[in-house]
């Protein structure tokens, strides 16, 4: 039996560690939808949120729900200002290249 006065202590129990399971699902709808309302903050949210979403699963080992979506959309939204950025110089090129058209 055990004697609270006495100095020894029975061997206690390993600690058990709650982990808060986290979704990202509803921050990348959040950024779906500030993508279209305004597209600077929808990338800069994408870009925080993303950034979040990794730190967590290196911290845990996994990935957890929506980082996948964020990640899809970091992509398509980067590839798209690339092409963008590509199409708007090719735009100006050709401007800058043609001839006038007499009168």
């Amino acid at each position: 039996m055990y004697d609270p006065n006495s100095p020894y202590r029975p061997p206690q129990p390993p600690p058990v560690y709650i982990i808060k399971e986290e979704s990202f699902t509803l921050k990348a709808i959040l950024t779906l939808v500030l993508y279209f309302v305004l597209y600077i903050p929808g990338l800069i949210a994408n870009i925080v949120f993303w950034n979040e979403a990794r730190n967590v699963q290196a911290r845990t080992g996994r990935a957890l729900e929506g980082k996948g979506w964020l990640t899809a959309m970091l992509i398509m939204q980067l590839v798209g200002l690339i092409l963008s950025g590509f199409f708007f110089c090719l735009l100006v090129l050709a401007i800058i290249t043609t001839e006038p058209v007499p009168f």
